[in-house]
């Protein structure tokens, strides 16, 4: 069986110590509860920032995509009306010119020319249809950037109050728990430190039915007796909690 971690009583009393650790159990479950909370609160806060953060990022990839695809718009439909422009020009010089021969070419160059027309028009819709995706998304994308900054700004409201309050609580808290470990010896500080970074707020725990409440680990009746007793300050062999027989 693992051997038992005894803290030898010095100047103190240890039913005084006892009470001491308890007290200061208590104020460090009451600092691990509001610490939660306040974390809680800063990370829905910071849930929403991020997500709008990313929304605001979308929404200049978008607009730097409408700038690109207005240009690329603005040039098919140049394109599509140079073309239109020859196009009425050849079927001009193919009412007017002489010959068959130069007619055929002039009928070849404008076949070409049609064929090229279609394929500009279809460029220009492309273009145009593109456009428009964008700014739909733009719109619906804004429309979500609106509700965050809303949600944030409700959040942040509702939230203030409850974190001030939190705030002055910690602070009267770590007066309260200063002034407890200054009750105790350096040894006792230093082993009641490194549990209770183990277990924020559950460094102590009751012994009870011969047996630690927190874990369960069944105790030695002499040791549980001494326990009982006040004579003697003990890590639980199971959970390494520093065990007292009552918290009150």
């Amino acid at each position: 069986m693992r051997s038992f971690k005894f803290l030898k009583r010095k100047s103190v009393a240890k039913d005084k110590v006892g009470k001491t650790l308890s007290a200061l159990s208590e104020v460090d479950s009451e600092v691990a509860q509001l610490r939660g909370r306040e974390n809680s609160i800063q990370t829905k806060m910071q849930e929403v920032t991020s997500e709008l953060s990313q929304v605001v990022a979308r929404i200049e990839e978008l607009d730097l995509g409408r700038v690109d695809a207005e240009k690329r718009h603005s040039h098919e439909e140049l394109r599509l009306k140079e073309e239109e422009n020859k196009i009425i020009e050849r079927r001009k010089q193919l009412t007017s010119i002489g010959g068959a021969k130069s007619a055929k070419l002039v009928e070849r160059e404008l076949d070409i020319a049609t064929r090229v027309l279609e394929t500009l028009e279809k460029s220009a819709t492309e273009a145009f249809d593109s456009l428009d995706n964008i700014k739909a998304q733009l719109a619906d994308i804004s429309d979500r950037r609106s509700n965050l900054s809303q949600s944030l700004e409700e959040l942040q409201k509702e939230a203030s109050p409850e974190l001030e309050e939190i705030t002055k609580s910690l602070s009267k808290l770590n007066r309260q728990r200063e002034g407890l470990l200054e009750k105790l010896e350096p040894r006792l500080q230093s082993l009641y430190s490194r549990v209770n970074e183990r277990y924020p707020g559950e460094a102590v725990a009751v012994a009870g039915d011969g047996a630690c409440q927190s874990c369960y680990r069944a105790l030695p009746q002499q040791r549980y007796n001494q326990i009982m007793a006040g004579n003697v300050l003990i890590q639980c062999p199971g959970c390494s909690r520093i065990l007292v027989y009552s918290l009150d």
